[in-house]
């Protein structure tokens, strides 16, 4: 289930991105943006893949791996926070991919015979693994905002 899930989405994913080219959020990316982007993209569906497949996820793997999260989404942000990105656009970004993600588990039902507790589970834990990405996003710029009212 997860790995079909993972294949939908990242062909999903690049339908999208072809359908928002001209997004704000998208349209200003330059090629190393975007390059850089699509490397954090690819370790956070590792993450999230690993994350989904391990059905008795201890809870130390299962911190190691929302942490990984963690650093992906610090790492949108710095390079957002690099082109001068306003966190609600740095936002917008984020919430596109989880909205892709979350799609395509949903439209899974259609495609395959998944039981509604697995894509209940599945639903949870991506936006569990999500969230943490979200916040750690709006940490960094937080950080930020608040060095620059000290001065930093």
């Amino acid at each position: 289930l997860e790995q079909l899930w993972a294949d939908k989405a990242i062909s999903q994913t690049r339908q999208e991105l072809v359908v928002h080219r001209d997004d704000n959020w998208l349209a200003n990316f330059d090629d190393d943006a975007r390059r850089r982007h699509r490397s954090l993209g690819q370790q956070l569906m590792g993450v999230t893949l690993r994350y989904l497949s391990e059905d008795n996820v201890s809870a130390e793997s299962g911190d190691k791996l929302l942490q990984q999260a963690r650093e992906i989404g610090r790492e949108y942000a710095f390079i957002a926070l690099e082109m001068s990105t306003p966190l609600v656009e740095a936002i917008r970004a984020a919430m596109f991919f989880r909205d892709t993600l979350i799609e395509t588990a949903l439209h899974l039902p259609d495609n395959v015979h998944v039981r509604p507790e697995a894509s209940l589970r599945l639903l949870r834990r991506i936006n569990t693994l999500l969230n943490a990405v979200h916040l750690a996003i709006a940490e960094v710029y937080g950080a930020t905002y608040a060095d620059s009212l000290s001065g930093s």
